[in-house]
């Protein structure tokens, strides 16, 4: 799954210390793409802040756009299998990776 590719490029855990720039700008730079997914709305989410930094010091390397995952602009349901719903799952992201590849 996800956490496995995080694991074995490097990335499983870029989120648990300082922003490591220099691990996204190499696997910017070798895959030409940028995928975030996140369980926050879109809006001035961790995702928006790496994907600016991207677009700022790599976007020549880009070569297609940004593609950003998150829940949608609600407000999180305290019921579990609601929540479920709204939070991004590996079909969503697999799906919408796709998409935005082809």
């Amino acid at each position: 799954g996800i956490r496995e590719v995080e694991r074995s490029r490097g990335l499983g855990d870029v989120y648990k210390r300082q922003l490591d720039t220099s691990t996204i700008f190499e696997q910017v730079e070798k895959t030409s793409r940028l995928v975030t997914v996140e369980e926050n709305p879109r809006l001035c989410g961790w995702g928006a802040e790496i994907s600016s930094i991207v677009a700022e010091e790599r976007f020549w390397h880009l070569d297609m756009p940004i593609i950003r995952i998150t829940t949608p602009h609600i407000p999180l349901p305290s019921a579990d299998e609601l929540e479920d719903m709204a939070l991004p799952s590996s079909d969503r992201i697999f799906e919408t990776v796709r998409q935005g590849v082809d």
